[in-house]
């Protein structure tokens, strides 16, 4: 039979989780909200929740981030995709240009 753990235990390893994405995707997330403010603007709902979510690392603003980004339409998503993925081969040909 597998670990049982506690509410409280769940909840601190899904916090631990979100503070440690926090910490380690902070221009990941950048990326992920310029995109988001080009496609949906900066006064949206979905930009503010996935922002008040990457500033303060609070699970339940996670949770609703991700509901509000999963509400999305569809092709919402595969444009925010795109704009993201073409500013992060942007910077990273940066990274790498010979200098």
């Amino acid at each position: 039979m597998g670990t049982r753990y506690g509410p409280s235990q769940k909840r601190e390893g899904t916090r631990s989780r979100v503070n440690e994405m926090h910490e380690q995707e902070t221009a990941d997330l950048a990326i992920l909200l310029d995109a988001m403010a080009a496609v949906v603007g900066e006064v949206s709902k979905v930009y503010q929740a996935v922002k008040r979510a990457t500033e303060t690392g609070d699970e339940r603003d996670f949770y609703q981030a991700m509901g509000a980004f999963d509400g999305l339409p569809g092709w919402q998503k595969q444009r925010i995709q795109t704009v993201a993925t073409s500013r992060a081969e942007e910077l990273l040909d940066l990274v790498l240009e010979p200098a």
